[in-house]
């Protein structure tokens, strides 16, 4: 009875820790953009070149290594693009909903060829995060 009270004593701390999440999204452009969300998480601006940390998100709905979500996000002073398609690319890969791991993502804003009565518009979407290697120094 011992060894089975031991056992469950050490055991209960794994089952009944919650699942971490964490998603790092990192904006690689050139303009700040603001009103990010992850899901229906609410992240808010990021900074150009800057990135923000999602910690309060419990599950995360993917497709082919990217959030399945549209991506809401704006970029002041520009018209944003409004399709009924969504910005992700169809794929024939089934979703999956993640509850835990370390999830990094880049925001890419697409400019090129959207143009809708005279003017130019964007649209903002996912892409795997690439990690940019600084050249070494001599």
């Amino acid at each position: 009875m011992r060894k089975l009270t031991s056992l469950i004593i050490l055991l209960m701390p794994v089952f009944c820790m919650g699942q971490s999440l964490k998603i790092t999204v990192y904006n690689p452009t050139n303009y700040d953009i603001d009103s990010v969300h992850v899901d229906s998480i609410f992240v808010g601006s990021i900074k150009k070149k800057d990135s923000a940390v999602v910690l309060n998100c419990t599950k995360l709905k993917m497709q082919d290594d990217i959030p399945c979500s549209l991506t809401r996000a704006a970029v002041k002073n520009k018209i944003k693009f409004q399709d009924q398609k969504g910005s992700q690319v169809i794929s024939k890969e089934k979703p999956v909903i993640v509850t835990s791991g370390d999830y990094k993502f880049d925001l890419f804003v697409d400019e090129n060829n959207i143009f809708f009565n005279g003017r130019d518009m964007y649209r903002v979407t996912w892409k795997k995060h690439i990690r940019v290697k600084k050249k070494a120094t001599k």
